[in-house]
């Protein structure tokens, strides 16, 4: 028995240009982040550099802390990764 390989579904062409996460990466590229020009790219980001991609999507997201935090990811050791 073959097996084919189909592709079944692919986004829209302009799928990036109008999605939450490409407006999530104008307002980092806005305040000088990374370039994060398609999901691959964030996708990248959110692994290279956790604490900084969880920052600014929390900034951009407009959540409110009690107390400013003094990081995103204060230890990043898992499984007990300390979060804001």
């Amino acid at each position: 028995m073959a097996i084919v390989n189909r592709t079944i579904w692919e986004p829209a062409e302009n799928a990036w240009e109008s999605s939450r996460l490409a407006s999530f990466a104008t307002h980092v590229a806005a305040g000088g982040g990374p370039l994060v020009d398609d999901y691959g790219a964030a996708l990248d980001w959110s692994l290279r550099e956790p604490g900084a991609f969880w920052a600014a999507l929390a900034d951009w997201g407009g959540v409110r802390f009690h107390e400013r935090p003094t990081a995103a990811l204060a230890t990043s050791t898992m499984p007990f990764a300390e979060w804001f």
